[in-house]
């Protein structure tokens, strides 16, 4: 007896699969995630490393090389690129996609952490990423201020608004652009350091030692047991400035700034953000990879039409690019071709 006899001669049993497979198919619509592209994790891992200063070739050959050569010997490894640019040194590796990227990833870190030792003193701690489509920026803001200053407007971004984003669920992080850093400035006397015989690093090397904060014990305080830690970071231009670099000869002691001008000010511009022709800051919400996109933005912006009180009254936050957007559509183009798609089969059947 075939399938088609058994539909015919049982109607009912056939009615019953069918529902059967339409409540199934229904439930599995509402538990279905929406998303633009599938998740997908892809086999890479980028290691990136600042030199501060250093030019292409010192990068390549001091840090590029060295990262290279701590990964070569890895499980599963198809490939490795280095990119060595001023400042910056980025190593890409490629694994074979047979092998575990959880596992992949735990033996860059290892690698990269054996060979710390070999590289410059001034160079930072190696960043170690994987990358992952799915965690990426699904909603863009610019945010202005009447009468604000662009670090005023980045130190509210940063203070209160990413702060309060990144609790929401679904959110990965929160990426800010635009504005400046605070920074204090030391700008040496060339000629005081001669006349003192002062090398220059002596005095980075001072202020690097006097810009710490450590353990120092604890003591016991009937039956808790206290944390003691000697907090010396530098805040201001005036403790910078306090710091002593030298003794002379007549045992004085000389400061900062007795030989340089220590000022409190703002990092170099390298970017600038304008929006409708005014200095802004802009922000990125990036989602947590598998999560449902829509979600994560309808409930950002919950977040943030709940929150607006708490924010400054001259905080203007206002969206520029919205990725959800693109996914209803697309899916409000999937639904209509799988509707107009089964109407077309049941019409061609009743045709036969």
């Amino acid at each position: 007896m075939t399938l088609s006899d058994v539909a015919i001669k049982r109607p009912v049993f056939t009615l019953v699969i069918m529902l059967a497979i339409m409540v199934l198919g229904g439930m599995s619509w509402r538990s279905l995630g929406t998303d633009l592209f599938p998740d997908v994790t892809f086999p890479v891992v980028t290691i990136t490393t600042v030199y501060p200063g250093a030019a292409p070739a010192e990068v390549e050959s001091q840090v590029s090389k060295q990262m290279e050569d701590a990964v070569s010997g890895i499980n599963d490894l198809d490939t490795v690129r280095s990119f060595s640019r001023e400042s910056v040194s980025v190593v890409v590796v490629l694994f074979k996609l047979s092998a575990d990227i959880d596992k992949a990833a735990q033996d860059v870190r290892e690698r990269v952490a054996a060979a710390r030792s070999k590289l410059p003193t001034d160079v930072r701690e190696p960043s170690i990423r994987r990358i992952d489509v799915g965690a990426a920026p699904v909603l863009t803001y610019v945010a202005n201020g009447e009468g604000q200053t662009n670090e005023q407007l980045r130190r509210t971004t940063e203070d209160q608004l990413k702060p309060l984003l990144e609790r929401v669920q679904g959110v990965a992080g929160v990426e800010v652009y635009g504005g400046r850093d605070r920074e204090v400035q030391v700008e040496l006397d060339r000629n005081k350091l001669l006349a003192l015989n002062l090398p220059l690093t002596s005095v980075v090397d001072k202020l690097r030692m006097e810009n710490l904060s450590v353990p120092a014990g604890h003591y016991a305080e009937g039956k808790q047991e206290i944390s003691v830690r000697l907090t010396g970071d530098l805040r201001t231009a005036a403790e910078v400035g306090d710091v002593v670099v030298a003794t002379s000869p007549s045992g004085t002691q000389i400061k900062l700034r007795d030989i340089a001008v220590v000022q409190d000010g703002y990092e170099e511009v390298r970017s600038t953000i304008r929006a409708n022709g005014k200095a802004a800051v802009a922000f990125e919400v990036i989602k947590q990879s598998g999560t449902n996109t829509i979600q994560v933005v309808e409930a950002v912006k919950k977040a943030l039409a709940a929150n607006k009180e708490s924010l400054p009254s001259w905080y203007k936050p206002s969206l520029i690019v919205d990725q959800s957007t693109f996914i209803e559509e697309n899916a409000h183009e999937v639904e209509v071709a799988i509707f107009y798609g089964g109407g077309m089969a049941i019409l061609v059947i009743l045709l036969f």
